[in-house]
């Protein structure tokens, strides 16, 4: 940390960002600096314009930290923003100067003596010589004139009139600045002759040095809501959170919907404690503690646990692979999908369109998808459990059935004999001396299939 300078081309709340999360990790030992700590180090540290804007009056009296980087980042803002405005002005004037080099070297040398005492005549000269070398228009030029509707000829915004029409006639050369820069894009009367003349647009210092700014007035085209400042219009300030709706897989099933927090800028997964306690979900012991913060606070608090979790849609048509969440007392929400989750189920999160992306297949997470065939959510012992239940009962089924079928056997064979006891009667066994077994089964046989049609014969009479 002690050898982290902010560069020139660096923001400086990135500078700052890295700086305190490489603090984070100091926590705890001798080498973790205190507010005051790295304050100074940011003074020290900063770019050359943010240093003297410390030393101001206005900086040293905010105690507050939080002020400070504020009012430090807002003046970093804008040094980019005039560094911008100072890279654009420089190219500006080099093409302009580059584009006047032929033009230049057609006209013989003049010398400073000459110009300066040759008094009103040759002023005269000077500019009717300076006359013929109007810069053409550029293209930023062009497409000005052509959305203020301006003149091509006269050079002027909102004019009222096409260059075919123009009465002005074209710009004095002698005057004539760009209409986007702003800037006179011809050099002063100065004593340029032609063996120094390769030295006009070498360096690039010394011609900021002699250029003047002009007033951005010059830019307006009668609008009041334009501005030249429309090219450096500030990013939105915040951005709404991107919340996810989707159910957690617990032992007893699939939870309700929990609002989950989608955050790029953690690199870990968290959850609540509540809701790990209410879901019942296991947790185990982390290897070593875990140190967090808030995100606006200094406070530093330790976690000891962590569980798995694992995510579906509402509709269960998607599911994520399983990752470990630390679990912590307070969180902003339920559920922080860091990334972690992130990575390993190959997700794009896009804010300007807020949207979850799976790479694979382009689908949105937080549109409603397919619906999905039900499935099968009760852990495999409850399933397994329920299957010998069911063997159970429909083996009782089948053993109940054979036994009813035998019983209603033996009742049929009972009534039988007793319907052949009441029309027979009782007989000896006398009466069937002389019968072979087969003759008197035989007997049996014809006597029951004579009883069977009598019985069905008395059925259809009833019925008739």
């Amino acid at each position: 940390m002690l050898r982290s300078y902010q560069g020139e081309d660096n923001s400086f709340d990135s500078w700052v960002e890295s700086l305190e999360n490489t603090n984070a990790l100091l926590v705890g030992t001798t080498a973790a600096f205190s507010e005051l700590q790295m304050r100074e180090h940011i003074k020290s540290h900063s770019v050359a314009d943010l240093r003297v804007k410390v030393e101001t009056a206005e900086v040293k009296a905010l105690i507050d930290f939080q002020e400070f980087r504020e009012v430090l980042s807002e003046a970093d803002i804008q040094r980019h923003r005039d560094r911008t405005i100072r890279k654009h002005e420089i190219e500006s004037l080099i093409a302009a100067t580059a584009r006047s080099q032929p033009t230049l070297l057609s006209r013989p040398p003049v010398s400073s003596s000459s110009v300066l005492a040759g008094g009103g005549s040759a002023g005269a000269l000077a500019n009717s010589r300076r006359t013929g070398i109007l810069p053409k228009l550029t293209t930023d030029e062009k497409k000005l004139l052509e959305d203020q509707r301006g003149c091509f000829k006269c050079r002027k915004l909102n004019a009222g009139h096409l260059s075919k029409a123009c009465t002005n006639g074209f710009p004095n050369a002698t005057t004539y600045h760009n209409l986007v820069t702003g800037k006179q894009t011809i050099a002063a009367i100065s004593a340029t002759t032609l063996e120094d003349f390769n030295n006009l647009a070498v360096e690039p210092t010394p011609i900021v040095a002699v250029s003047h700014a002009v007033a951005s007035c010059v830019l307006s085209s009668g609008n009041d809501d334009w501005s030249s400042d429309s090219e450096y219009v500030l990013p939105t300030l915040s951005l709404p959170h991107i919340l996810w709706n989707a159910r957690l897989h617990t032992f007893s099933g699939l939870s309700d919907s929990v609002p989950m927090l989608i955050d790029s800028g953690s690199t870990i997964v968290l959850i609540r404690e509540d809701l790990a306690i209410s879901l019942n979900l296991p947790r185990c012991n982390l290897h070593k503690l875990f140190h967090y913060k808030g995100t606006f606070g200094e406070d530093v608090w330790s976690a000891t646990k962590c569980c798995k979790l694992r995510v579906s849609t509402i509709n269960s048509s998607w599911m994520s692979i399983t990752v470990r969440a630390i679990i912590v007392p307070e969180l902003c929400s339920p559920v922080i999908l860091g990334l972690p989750f992130h990575a390993i189920n190959k997700l794009f999160i896009d804010p300007e369109n807020h949207t979850l992306i799976v790479k694979s297949t382009g689908r949105d997470l937080l549109q409603p998808g397919p619906v999905a065939s039900p499935c099968n959510t009760c852990p495999k012992s409850v399933q397994q459990r329920e299957k010998r239940i069911a063997e159970q009962a429909e083996q009782e089924l089948v053993n109940e059935t054979e036994t009813l079928e035998q019983m209603f056997l033996d009742l049929q064979r009972n009534d039988m004999v007793k319907e052949l006891k009441l029309r027979f009667g009782e007989r000896g066994p006398s009466s069937i001396v002389g019968l072979t077994h087969d003759e008197i089964v035989a007997s049996i046989q014809q006597r029951i299939d004579e009883l069977t049609l009598a019985d069905l014969l008395t059925c259809k009479n009833k019925t008739m």
